[in-house]
């Protein structure tokens, strides 16, 4: 009981005190019913001026937050276009179709021990030894060189030799398919992220209308009269009390 009454008191005297600095000169001047016209006149002054402020303040930060999300928006989709064109640029070598001793035959590659050789433009083909033990495999290259891997199959037969090289021919072939469509693919996606990059339209909408907005409140003469006017409230209630009001 002791605090809420406490608390009673700190809150009535915050009142008081607030309305004896708003209203200075003494109790009768900020609380008597006899100078509530002088109050009145003092607070409408302060309160146009505050309204105008605050709209100005308001309309353009509501700008501003439009322009910042266009902004956010275009630079997602222009990330999301970047993207789609980087994951179409990032060789992949794709599921492992065969493997023949140390050859390993991918979608995209084809792994010769520690080399890593692209299946796009090359021409290749495997050959079983004489031996039984080892193969050889055929690789002409984009520049049109040629080489010749000697490869231990240790036990696996002539049959699966020639079957790697089936599938290896294959592989080839697909991936010629796949790199046109690629290609195209590509292109498209360079011509996207470049459209992407150039719509700005709703950017520069947002944008001119947060200059229009600052334009017209730097502008209106409605602030400065309303700023007048509050001094010329504050010199009437300086005349009334001897006290110039904040």
């Amino acid at each position: 009981m002791v605090q809420l009454l406490a608390g009673l008191l700190a809150g009535l005297a915050g009142i008081v005190g607030w309305q004896l600095y708003r209203y200075p000169g003494g109790w009768r001047f900020a609380f008597s019913e006899a100078h509530h016209e002088d109050r009145q006149d003092l607070y409408a002054a302060r309160r146009a001026l505050r309204s105008l402020k605050v709209k100005a303040g308001t309309d353009l930060a509501s700008a501003r937050a439009r322009l910042a999300w266009a902004e956010q928006v275009h630079r997602q989709r222009v990330d999301h276009a970047h993207r789609e064109l980087n994951a179409l640029l990032t060789p992949v070598r794709g599921k492992q179709l065969a493997e023949l001793g140390p050859l390993s035959l991918y979608e995209h590659e084809l792994h010769i021990g520690t080399e890593h050789l692209p299946l796009a433009g090359i021409a290749a083909h495997c050959e079983p030894a004489r031996s039984g033990k080892k193969a050889y495999l055929y690789v002409t290259r984009p520049d049109g060189q040629s080489e010749l891997h000697p490869v231990h199959t240790g036990d696996h037969p002539e049959e699966a030799v020639r079957q790697f090289s089936v599938r290896l021919q294959n592989a080839i072939v697909a991936c010629a398919k796949l790199r046109k469509q690629r290609s195209r693919a590509i292109k498209e996606a360079e011509e996207a992220l470049e459209a992407v990059r150039a719509d700005t339209a709703s950017v520069d909408s947002a944008r001119q209308e947060v200059d229009t907005i600052a334009t017209r409140h730097r502008e209106d003469t409605r602030v400065e009269t309303a700023q007048a006017d509050l001094e010329a409230a504050r010199d009437r209630w300086e005349k009334t009390t001897g006290r110039r009001p904040h």
